[in-house]
């Protein structure tokens, strides 16, 4: 080799990184704006009529066509307190299918009603029945008496009005209500359709009132066995 020669290179050629591809983004499209709806004119909406429920009109009660029974003022005795008399079931008039029964204990049912008559008025629908709503009146006096004791409430339930002291022996002889020594109780029943108003006296289901003179309190409505519910009212004395 001539020294004017350029021997070739031996080393091995060096490897050189390629330059990547150019990437093509897509163009963003610009961002959507929109205007909020404008708020809807909405007329207030008017507060909903409260109805109540009323009865249609004045109820009457007719003890001639009701429950009347009658037993000796010898029952008034000690020897027969808790011993009681009950009449059969009464259909409630106007009603499809309810009835009433009245069950009294001359004596009174317990030794802290003793010198009172003590009374039940149940009312039912037979096992066989549909639904029914209902108002009802119940009414009990002594016989001859101007004073009447009345409950009115609404339920589709059984009830049960419960008066441990109904009447006092002493106001049944003071009144001169004793006949041939005997005292006779009637009891009425009168039943109206469920009817809504705004007016007269609103009556709460399950509720009962009392127009009768009164002196304690006395339970009801309620059922049978368990008297739970205390309500403004109590007996004559």
């Amino acid at each position: 080799m001539s020294d004017g020669q350029v021997a070739a290179s031996t080393a091995p050629p060096q490897n050189v990184a390629a330059t990547p591809a150019t990437q093509m983004v897509p163009p963003v499209p610009p961002p959507i704006v929109t205007s909020a709806p404008a708020p809807k004119t909405e007329t207030p909406t008017p507060a909903s009529e409260i109805k109540l429920l009323c009865l249609s009109d004045k109820i009457e009660h007719n003890f001639v066509t009701g429950i009347i029974m009658s037993f000796p003022i010898e029952f008034f005795g000690p020897d027969w307190i808790n011993e009681f008399e009950a009449s059969s079931w009464k259909k409630v008039p106007n009603s499809e299918n309810l009835e009433y029964l009245l069950r009294c204990f001359p004596a009174g049912d317990s030794d802290r009603n003793r010198g009172f008559i003590s009374a039940q008025i149940e009312l039912r629908k037979p096992a066989f029945s549909t639904k029914e709503t209902y108002i009802v009146s119940l009414g009990i006096r002594v016989a001859e008496d101007d004073r009447t004791k009345t409950f009115t409430f609404v339920g589709e339930d059984p009830q049960c009005i419960y008066i441990p002291q109904f009447v006092s022996h002493d106001y049944i002889k003071d009144r001169k209500l004793v006949k041939d020594d005997y005292v006779k109780i009637q009891c009425s029943a009168i039943c109206q359709p469920v009817r809504y108003c705004n007016e007269s006296f609103p009556l709460k289901k399950g509720s009962a009132y009392q127009d009768y003179p009164t002196s304690e309190l006395f339970e009801g409505p309620v059922n049978t066995t368990n008297h739970a519910t205390e309500v403004d009212a109590a007996s004559v004395t």
